[in-house]
């Protein structure tokens, strides 16, 4: 913060001119912020930037050190987090920008204007943040000051940030020294958020039910789960215990369960088709996050880049539209095709806050449902209705989930849709309604372009409809001392079987 203090300002006129100790700076406003993002320059700074830039932000205002660039010379992008972070205040209480913490060498990008609550500034940041983040690797802030000797209470502040539903581009997009050395307990989780947490959950055995011993696929559906829950804001204290208290047990079988998510990913890095299939659904899955502050965000934090860095494939987005047109039809034929050249069998899931180009895939249009005594009728387009029988209904948007069957008779207007994907074939498996609610039933639809029909098995439902595991923090808890109890005698064995040199001891 050194080079910071000697940065601080206050106003001598009223004609923008700045007295610093390293002499006069030029007050710049965000009108000329606007003028040189019209540029196509992006606006960073260094410590050795020639403006300084007043930032408006709640009651504060901070004095910003920065210059203008054209991208080109944009060697790193430096992720942040605002909350618990500090600033140089002119007024009020510290502004939270921790971005200024850094001692910057080479240039690094800055998207303080997202958080100016201005509609305008915040359009041009999202229709121009995709060619930034598929090009410059992005240095996590927020892993960067991880420290293994965290208590549990900062290891959950780093799960809220790091399952932001906004973060989600900024770390999928990078290579694998996203994480630094110190922070490699966390490799797991960050590897699982770039892949899908949820979509790796249908690929691992067993994922959806009640944990069995400890190995590979049990350590990755654990992982999983202290992702649901940082993601719905619940309790993670065996996140705590796993990774950080008994880290060190631990290490080689996490090591183990990276390799493998990592190869579920890119186990073909020159297959372009499988890369990018895989970010569209780990964006899929990033739109079932709760961890927004405001929810309503979750296709833009999900596909932005996704979609901006990849024209020749998705299309042009055009002008005043969030997505390509067709993009429903672009993305199903693309996980059709995948899923059957894979052999997989993944669903995915949705928030119910908006509707959005990819609310419902490629398929007749579902407008509602209709529940009387524990039975729901589904309604389509066209008047046709299907009759399906509910299994459970959870209300949405943060807090642990629990399921209930209690009665929510009455019609729903349907906002999106959950789906299951077999082989290539398309099932709807739960409906998110205008009235904040998942409704799930024991069965599914199988969906084509031009149908619906009803799946009398019920191993196409829902797997979250099959299992009672709820993956809470008291129940992992329990697992994990058993697996800790398991070691130990392991090893203990493992010692013995040394000593004694393989002869029996009578």
């Amino acid at each position: 913060m050194e080079w910071l203090q000697d940065l601080y300002t206050t106003c001598t006129d009223g004609e923008g001119n700045i007295i610093t100790e390293n002499g006069n700076k030029i007050l710049v406003n965000i009108e000329r912020i606007k003028q040189e993002r019209g540029k196509n320059k992006w606006v960073t700074f260094d410590r050795h930037g020639d403006y300084i830039v007043q930032v408006p932000y709640a009651q504060s205002s901070i004095l910003v050190p920065i210059s203008f660039c054209d991208s080109n010379d944009i060697k790193h992008v430096l992720s942040y987090r605002w909350a618990g972070a500090y600033g140089q205040s002119l007024v009020g209480s510290d502004a939270p920008i921790d971005f200024l913490r850094i001692s910057a060498t080479e240039k690094v990008w800055v998207d303080y204007l997202n958080h100016l609550n201005n509609d305008e500034l915040k359009a041009d940041v999202i229709n121009n943040m995709g060619s930034l983040y598929n090009s410059r690797p992005v240095h996590a802030k927020y892993l960067h000051d991880f420290s293994p000797s965290t208590d549990c209470k900062g290891l959950a502040k780093l799960l809220a940030c790091i399952t932001r539903g906004w973060i989600w581009q900024e770390i999928a997009f990078t290579g694998p020294d996203v994480t630094p050395k110190k922070a490699q307990a966390v490799t797991l989780l960050v590897e699982l958020i770039k892949s899908g947490s949820e979509v790796v959950r249908c690929l691992i055995d067993d994922g959806f039910f009640t944990p069995k011993d400890k190995n590979v696929d049990e350590v990755i559906k654990f992982a999983i789960d202290v992702l649901w829950r940082a993601r719905n804001l619940a309790d993670n204290q065996s996140a705590y215990v796993f990774f950080i208290e008994d880290g060190e047990l631990n290490e080689n079988i996490i090591n183990r369960a990276v390799e493998k998510v990592i190869s579920l990913r890119m186990d073909n890095p020159n297959d372009p088709s499988k890369n990018i299939t895989m970010k569209v659904l780990a964006a899929l899955d990033n739109l079932e996050n709760a961890n927004y502050t405001m929810v309503e965000d979750g296709f833009l934090a999900s596909f932005s880049t996704l979609l901006q860095s990849n024209t020749e494939i998705f299309g042009p987005i055009p002008p005043g539209k969030v997505a390509p047109d067709n993009l429903h039809v672009t993305v199903t034929d693309m996980l059709r095709t995948f899923t059957k050249e894979q052999g997989w069998n993944v669903e995915f899931w949705q928030q119910n806050v908006i509707d959005h180009p990819l609310s419902q895939l490629h398929h007749p249009k579902f407008e509602s449902i209709v529940i009387s005594s524990g039975q729901i009728s589904v309604v389509v387009e066209g008047g046709h209705s299907f009759g399906l029988k509910l299994c459970y209904n959870i209300l949405l948007q943060g807090q642990e989930l629990e399921k209930s069957t209690t009665s929510i008779d009455g019609k729903h207007d349907i906002l999106s849709l959950s789906y299951r994907i077999n082989c290539g074939e398309l099932y709807v498996i739960a409906f998110q309604t205008k009235t904040k609610m998942r409704v799930v039933p024991s069965g599914a639809l199988h969906v084509t372009e031009s149908s619906v029909e009803e799946v009398k098995e019920s191993n196409m439902s829902s797997k979250w409809a099959q299992t009672t595991w709820y993956a809470r923090d008291t129940d992992w808890l329990n697992v994990l001392e058993k697996w800790k109890k398991a070691d130990v005698v392991s090893k203990k064995r493992t010692i013995f079987g040394k000593r004694s040199n393989g002869v029996a001891v009578n």
